[in-house]
């Protein structure tokens, strides 16, 4: 390694040190104070058909979550606070390239009431059952082969209202990310069951990839049926006439019999065009299972089939305590592309290579 990384690893180190201590302290000395540091390293070959070279890259990010909880003084309208940055360093070789940025990840105020719950900022906005192929996959950006669920917020104005015990209604304004002159809208309904549940969701929007105005009408449920069952479906009305939709069918399932329980979850994404005919096809399946008190595996196995690329992510993760947990991580695919094309606006990052990770909350 070079002494330019060597620089930008250790001050990127000392950073994260300064940032994550105070917070440390200051969780466990104040009660309604609680937090996260997320370390993590990576080793990848991006192999880039479109750069025509081989860049090997090192990436050394953290991200360091501080939230805030105080309730009123009648005990029925509490506030939260959440603020959370994530510190980047980055080589790249034979690119001269090197860098550490230091940015808002999330941050937002949220006020809940008896039947709702108002949430302003740049929040995380998630919502269907699919793992590996969502089409539900509007505002957010999760690696699936993350434990941690992270992804950089989406400004915005949210609304949860529940009538009733078993009906959530929410409501959403999305700010315009590339001038800030307008905003989008949309919503969703979930009606919980006995057996899963299921919900309706429309948003319209111009997406920043390519400003045009584009109409979504989502549907998708979940049962509990002695395997679970999820089906995910969007229809994407755009306005040049280049519809299209995807939808997932997925199932998982736990042998309870198999070491300390084996469970198996499989997924299938169809993408057709606005006169349904067939586009593409997309298939993940992925095994995890408990190997001791500590120690959980995680092996998952993606096929893109228009281009035929395959990919293979195996994962171990080990509790450390009730406050610390590691993870390593290893990543492979068959082709030299860094992207896989799952949904037209969307993509899962093909990082081949290791990940060493260490998560502690506070």
């Amino acid at each position: 390694m070079s002494e330019r990384r060597t620089t930008s690893t250790v001050i990127g180190a000392i950073i994260v040190f300064c940032l994550s201590f105070p917070a440390i302290v200051a969780g466990n000395t104040i009660k309604e104070f609680t937090g996260e540091v997320d370390f993590a390293f990576s080793y990848n070959d991006l192999r880039s058909q479109r750069q025509k070279v081989d860049p090997n890259s090192y990436l050394l990010s953290t991200l360091l979550n501080l939230e805030i909880e105080r309730e009123s003084e009648d005990g029925d309208s509490p506030w939260t606070f959440y603020v959370s940055y994530q510190l980047t360093a980055l080589d790249r070789y034979p690119v001269d390239y090197t860098g550490i940025d230091l940015s808002p990840y999330r941050y937002w105020a949220r006020h809940i009431g008896k039947k709702h719950e108002v949430r302003l900022g740049m929040q995380k906005i998630v919502f269907g059952h699919a793992r590996y192929l969502r089409p539900l996959r509007l505002f957010d950006d999760i690696n699936p082969n993350d434990f941690t669920k992270k992804t950089p917020g989406t400004k915005s104005l949210l609304g949860k209202f529940f009538p009733r015990t078993d009906l959530q209604v929410q409501s959403w304004l999305l700010y315009n990310e590339i001038d800030g002159s307008e905003f989008h809208f949309g919503g969703r309904i979930n009606k919980v069951t006995s057996r899963g549940e299921f919900a309706f969701t429309y948003h319209n929007w111009q997406p920043d990839f390519n400003r045009v105005e584009e109409q979504i009408l989502g549907f998708d449920f979940f049962a509990d049926i002695e395997i679970g069952l999820w089906l995910e479906h969007a229809s994407h009305n755009v306005a040049q006439g280049q519809d299209y939709n995807q939808t997932t069918l997925g199932f998982d399932y736990t042998f309870p019999n198999v070491g300390n329980g084996l469970h198996v979850s499989f997924e299938h994404m169809v993408t057709t065009d606005g006169d349904y005919a067939h586009l593409n096809r997309n298939s993940a399946l992925f095994f995890d299972t408990r190997l001791n008190d500590e120690d959980t595996l995680y092996l998952a196995y993606v096929r893109e089939h228009l281009l035929d690329i395959n990919t293979v992510n195996l994962r171990f993760i080990r509790d450390i305590s009730e406050e610390m947990s590691g993870e390593l991580g290893f990543d492979w695919v068959d082709k030299e592309i860094d992207e896989l094309p799952v949904i037209p606006n969307q993509t899962i990052p093909l990082r081949e290579g290791v990940t060493l990770r260490l998560v502690y909350n506070f």
